[in-house]
C-alpha cells in the first residue's frame, strides 16, 4: 500500500507546469516570448509543432523598444470556441498593438501550445476588440 502511494505521489513531480489550466498555460507563454523572450521557457509550454525560430517570428510582428521604461503590461485575452479536445484563445496587446492566437491541447495531462499566430492591430480591426467580452491581466516586467 505505502508503495503505491509513493507512486502516485512521485508521478506528478516530472512535470514541467503541474496542473496549470488552459489559460494559465497560454498566459505563461505569452510572458515568456513577447514579453521575456525567454523562449526556451516559453518551448516548454508547447509541444513539436513550435519550434524556437516559428516563435520568434510571431514575437518580431511586435514593435521593438515597447519596454523601455515600462514596467508593466495590460493583456486582454479570450477563449474562442475549439474542437477536437484543442482550446482556442486570443491575447490583444493594446500596447503592442498584435492580436496572438494560440491553439492549446491537452497532452500528457498538461495543456501546451499547438499553433501560434501573430497580427498587427489596425484600425479597422476595432471591431475585433469591441464585439467580445475580454479578461484583462496585467504582466509586470522581470528584471
Amino acid at each position: 500500500m505505502f508503495t503505491l502511494v509513493l507512486v502516485i505521489a512521485l508521478s506528478g513531480c516530472n512535470s514541467s507546469q503541474p496542473n496549470i489550466s488552459a489559460v494559465e498555460s497560454v498566459l505563461k507563454f505569452f510572458e515568456y516570448g513577447w514579453v521575456e523572450h525567454d523562449y526556451d521557457h516559453a518551448l516548454t509550454l508547447a509541444n513539436e509543432n513550435i519550434t524556437q525560430k516559428k516563435l520568434q517570428k510571431e514575437v518580431a510582428k511586435v514593435k521593438k523598444g515597447y519596454w523601455e521604461g515600462n514596467q508593466k503590461l495590460d493583456l486582454l485575452y479570450r477563449e474562442k470556441e475549439g474542437k477536437n479536445g484543442y482550446k482556442n484563445f486570443v491575447i490583444y496587446s493594446p500596447s503592442y498593438r498584435v492580436f496572438v492566437n494560440l491553439k492549446v491541447k491537452k497532452t500528457s495531462g498538461e495543456w501546451r501550445v499547438n499553433d501560434v499566430s501573430s497580427e498587427i492591430f489596425s484600425s479597422d480591426d476595432l471591431d475585433k476588440v469591441n464585439d467580445y467580452e475580454w479578461e484583462n491581466k496585467e504582466i509586470t516586467k522581470q528584471k
